[in-house]
């Protein structure tokens, strides 16, 4: 008999439950953060496990407690009986607990505006806790909130208990979960996810879905287990492919009733309980960078966006999927690493670091498999893999995923990600080819992400290089005026498509080729991007000083970028988002040798030499420029240099011969004025004569014609001149 009536008097120890539900801030806190929710804590014997959902907790907190700090996002019961002073110290009994036995207990881990959870047994000492004090820790461990713990308030009727958020996802942590009888469990979630019961833990452990059935489609996206009339663990796992895999699984179980004279007890309903279930359905309200901003362990990595201007680009519309290294990650870079990167002149290294880690589009963590490859903007692929529950990202491990964004998503990661090396350079493509990368094996895509390019064109001036060393100062200067082209490797194809000389200036017509990894959409936005920046370049000089700087790094003179050749219209019209590059080589213009012309004066300067007058010497008359094509330039470049070879070596000569005539000349005047004055009469007479029957004579060939001295008379002149022994006189 004695041994039953002390049966009777542990049962209701065994199972008792007390909850904290009416939150206020700490007595002396003086922060922002608002905890509200319930935690229901159930005694068993002299230990307490506490289920967890509140809202208003640390942000910070999501990404795991601050091991140097004590206390650091805990949820503790203390030894306090009021919230309006000190609350006291934790509830343990240190005559039968050798260490104090909550400094592990906490709610991190979780993102999002509901965290929710059960923590493991802890064992005080202590068969009741009903009147202590509930204890909300932050991330620096201080204390942000307090409640009360009673006990729930007998219904007179048949109570239901209220509703358990479950926060439906990939990596479930944890994957036990511990309710009160009469307990409706409401499963909710976003994108594609169902659930299925599987008969017993061991289905669950190996996702054996051999003996299960599915109990909600991927269609609901929320779905309530009813409580079982009997206590009773129950197993649930997604069965879409590959998600149970990932931890989308728990096992529930819903308490005994507690066997007391009275009605059995049940939570009291908290403003918690009428919240919509889960936090994950809830739409982002922030983007990536207000996110980031918004979390306190990845303030490292926006103070490296902002130095690298990345700020804008990272806040548009996207999408994008970045992983975010924490705080800590940065931390174990080697020292001085970080802020070497962050100086000015280092910026495009820190700008190839950041891109790295983000690729365009939107990618779940459902969306990632082992071994798949996703390519990033700044050019190179990463690695993911999944193993024991874990997903890496190269050798980072993510800790937290699927953080949503109005502009994509970010997954947490633990260590900086750190692009591979520039590859050795390639030989240098023939002359007028595209030149492309080493031909490597096409990685995987990213389940959103493909290859594009976006063609463009630029017209050059005073080009003086061969088509080798224009690629490279052509190609540098892009880097530099381009915002989104990092690394000439970016730029895939590169090729001269045409050469036009006029008169004595030249104009060549660069064609190039951009790589952007996303989609095409993705990629369109670039492209108006390019045609603005680089038209934008040519009107204000800025492309002119990126090409001189590049000749320069060459040790060559960069060619310019002419304002009125390069406007927005003209790039624009050249301008468009294309497929993969193309595996072949573009064709170039094949050079054809011009007929050789006796009358052709090469020129080799583009500058503008004056009308030539007739001179007493004879010649075999003025040269034309005519205007050339590119496939003219070889021939014509070849003449010229020979032109100038000889035209060197009779440079003097051709000076000495110009002095004497031009003396003569002028001895002519001085003669023919004293002439003229004693035989003017006659002589005119004589000159107008011949100067009518000149005109009158029909002259087939006016150019073979000659003057009274014997010169040839050129036809191009507006008259005819002469010279007599009189002087020169003009006809017109």
């Amino acid at each position: 008999m004695a041994g039953r009536c002390w049966g009777l008097f542990l049962l209701p120890a065994a199972a008792a439950q007390l909850t904290a539900t009416d939150f206020v801030p700490y007595y002396n806190y003086e922060g922002d953060l608002a905890v509200a929710g319930t935690v229901t804590v159930t005694t068993d014997g002299t230990s307490q496990t506490l289920a967890y959902s509140l809202t208003g907790t640390e942000t910070a907190c999501a990404g795991g407690a601050n091991s140097s700090l004590a206390n650091s996002c805990g949820v503790h019961i203390h030894s306090g009986t009021a919230c309006d002073g000190d609350a006291g110290g934790h509830f343990y009994d240190d005559e039968l607990v050798a260490s104090d036995p909550w400094g592990s207990i906490t709610y991190a881990g979780q993102f999002g505006s509901t965290v929710s959870g059960t923590t493991a047994s802890v064992e005080t000492g202590y068969d009741d806790a009903e009147g202590r004090t509930l204890i909300i820790h932050g991330y620096d461990g201080g204390r942000i909130a307090c409640a009360l713990l009673t006990a729930p308030t007998p219904a007179p009727s048949s109570p239901t208990p209220a509703p358990y958020a479950l926060d439906w996802k990939f990596y479930m942590d944890p994957q036990e979960l511990s309710v009160a009888a009469g307990t409706t469990v409401t499963f909710s979630w976003s994108g594609t996810h169902n659930v299925w019961e599987v008969p017993d833990a061991a289905a669950l452990a190996n996702c054996d879905l051999s003996g299960g059935s599915e109990v909600a489609p991927s269609s609901v996206q929320t779905f309530d287990v009813a409580a079982p009339d009997a206590p009773k663990t129950k197993y649930y796992v997604c069965q879409e492919p590959g998600h149970c895999d990932a931890d989308q699984k728990i096992a529930i179980t819903w308490a005994a009733p507690v066997v007391a004279p009275t009605a059995a007890p049940t939570p009291r309903p908290s403003v918690a309980a009428t919240l919509a279930p889960t936090n994950s359905s809830d739409e982002p309200t922030q983007n990536i960078v207000e996110l980031a901003q918004a979390t306190d362990f990845l303030s490292t990595l926006v103070q490296a966006v902002v130095a690298a201007d990345l700020v804008e680009t990272l806040s548009g519309d996207g999408p994008f999927t970045v992983f975010a290294p924490t705080n800590d990650a940065f931390a174990a870079l080697p020292n001085g690493t970080l802020a070497s990167l962050l100086l000015p002149e280092n910026q495009p290294q820190l700008i190839a670091i950041l891109t790295y880690h983000v690729v365009p589009g939107k990618i779940m963590s459902t969306e990632l498999s082992d071994g798949q490859e996703a390519a990033t903007v700044q050019g190179d692929v990463v690695t993911i893999t999944i193993a024991d529950g874990t997903v890496k990202v190269n050798d980072a491990t993510v800790s937290i995923p699927d953080i949503e964004a109005t502009n994509g998503v970010v997954h947490v990661i633990d260590t900086v990600l750190i692009p591979p090396a520039t590859p050795a350079p390639t030989p240098a493509p023939i002359s007028g080819e595209f030149s492309s990368p080493v031909p490597t094996a096409a990685p995987a895509p990213a389940p959103t992400a493909e290859s594009v390019v976006i063609n463009s064109q630029l017209v050059l001036d005073q080009v003086t290089v061969d088509n080798e060393t224009l690629e490279s100062i052509v190609k540098t200067a892009l880097v530099a005026t381009l915002s989104y082209v990092t690394s000439t490797d970016q730029i895939v194809a590169f090729s001269v498509v045409s050469s036009r000389r006029r008169r004595l200036q030249q104009t060549t017509t660069v064609a190039f080729s951009v790589r952007v990894e996303g989609t095409a959409e993705f990629a369109a936005s670039y492209t108006e991007t390019i045609v603005s920046e680089l038209s934008a370049a040519a009107q204000d000089g800025t492309l002119n000083t990126a090409l001189a700087t590049a000749g320069d790094a060459e040790g060559a003179v960069g060619p310019t970028a002419p304002a009125d050749a390069n406007d927005y219209d003209a790039i624009n019209d050249a301008t468009a988002v294309d497929g993969a590059p193309a595996p072949t080589a573009r064709p170039t213009p094949q050079p054809v040798a011009p007929t050789p012309a006796p009358s052709r004066r090469p020129t080799p300067q583009p500058v503008r030499q004056p009308t030539r007058r007739p001179t007493p010497r004879p010649t075999a008359g003025s040269a034309g420029m005519e205007e050339e094509d590119g496939s003219e330039d070889q021939g014509e470049d070849q003449g010229e240099d020979e032109s100038e070879d000889k035209g060197a070596d009779s440079a003097g000569g051709g000076l000495a011969v110009l002095g004497i005539a031009l003396a003569a000349f002028l001895g002519l005047l001085c003669v023919g004025g004293y002439v003229r004055m004693k035989m003017f009469g006659s002589q005119d007479r004589s000159d107008r004569d011949w100067a009518r029957d000149l005109h009158g004579s029909g002259v087939s060939n006016p150019a073979a014609a000659r003057d009274p001295w014997g010169r040839p008379t050129p036809s191009e002149t507006r008259g005819v001149e002469m010279a007599s022994t009189h002087g020169l006189r003009s006809y017109h």
